[in-house]
């Protein structure tokens, strides 16, 4: 019994002699992984913020590539037709269209 107290002790003055050291270190991993704005929880959501950035960026391509197309198709009555034929499979009274695709 008088050994298990005297290690009771030992443990307590550790602590007692140490007692800023602990609470920074228990100050830290709330701060770093326990608390609902926690460091882990910061570098996912640049990670989320990151990747909705880069699809924000290819979704502003892409628009840009189709005003430059629908811009096209105002202006030009070919490329009016092209798209027709192309994208819709549209084709003029005298023509038959042939559709191959690959498998």
């Amino acid at each position: 019994m008088k050994k298990g107290k005297e290690i009771i002790v030992y443990l307590w003055r550790i602590l007692a002699d140490h007692k800023y050291l602990w609470t920074i270190v228990i100050f830290g991993l709330y701060i770093g992984f326990l608390s609902d704005d926690s460091i882990v929880k910061r570098i996912q959501v640049r990670a989320d913020n990151a990747a909705l950035r880069k699809e924000i960026k290819t979704f502003d391509d892409r628009y840009k590539q189709d005003s430059l197309r629908l811009d096209r198709m105002k202006k030009d009555p070919d490329a009016l037709i092209r798209v027709a034929r192309e994208s819709h499979r549209m084709c003029a009274q005298d023509e038959d269209v042939y559709v191959i695709t690959e498998q």
